[in-house]
């Protein structure tokens, strides 16, 4: 379940599905879950008979397109649900009239299979079968394969990656804040013998250096130090 919570290791268990040609059991699965979703998951809920009928011809029926791996038993129980749920009476259809010759009652039956309904639950066995299949069977595989390993390599180099750039961005506050901390000291001890007459410093091109631009060279410097903090990686 982590792992199909997760978009990325979503998309690669799909991808390691392909290749193992057992798309068809994922594919059940979702359609399940969807059916739940929209009806209800509790033991009373119930579903049209038209879409667990569509989920049956697509999965579980014999010779289907996606048919999935499951007991027969299985099969066989979602098959007499779906007739049960079949010869039920239409919700308020008066007995009496339901009693016509057997063609006009197959009519009635077609026009009628919109308002059927079938307990959800009825897929609740065989999808536990199928997802224990790809639990105990497909999983361990999809975890030894190359395409997993591919990944947590990645992960742990992006995390290794992480925390060194972490701790070189905090070593360098570290050295800002002591270094701006033993200017503020120096200045505040010399600045009574500047204000007898000392120059101004001056810069390359001989202007006096404001304390604007005494900032910006300090900055410029530090830019280039934290460029030299990232270029190690």
């Amino acid at each position: 379940n982590a792992i199909m919570a997760d978009t990325i290791t979503h998309d690669l268990f799909v991808q390691h599905l392909q290749m193992e040609f057992n798309m068809e059991s994922y594919l059940f699965l979702v359609a399940c879950d969807r059916l739940k979703e929209e009806y209800g998951s509790d033991g009373w809920a119930m579903a049209p008979l038209t879409e667990v009928i569509t989920i049956y011809e697509q999965f579980l029926k014999m010779g289907s397109a996606f048919e999935v791996n499951v007991s027969s038993s299985e099969r066989r129980r979602v098959e007499r649900a779906i007739k049960d749920a079949e010869s039920a009476l239409p919700p308020n259809t008066n007995r009496a009239s339901y009693a016509l010759e057997e063609g006009q009652r197959e009519s009635s039956d077609s026009a009628q299979q919109a308002y059927r309904q079938i307990p959800c639950a009825c897929l609740d066995r065989v999808h536990t079968e199928v997802f224990s299949l790809i639990e105990n069977d497909v999983l361990p595989r999809f975890l030894k394969s190359p395409v997993w390993t591919a990944y947590q390599h990645k992960v742990t180099a992006k995390r290794t990656f992480s925390s060194a750039a972490y701790e070189r961005i905090a070593q360098f506050r570290r050295n800002l804040s002591s270094r701006f901390a033993s200017r503020s000291m120096s200045d505040v001890g010399s600045s009574s013998s500047q204000r007898g007459g000392m120059k101004s410093p001056r810069g390359n091109n001989g202007r006096s250096l404001s304390s604007t631009d005494e900032m910006q060279s300090g900055a410029d410097n530090h830019e280039i130090e934290l460029g030299s903090i990232y270029g190690k990686q």
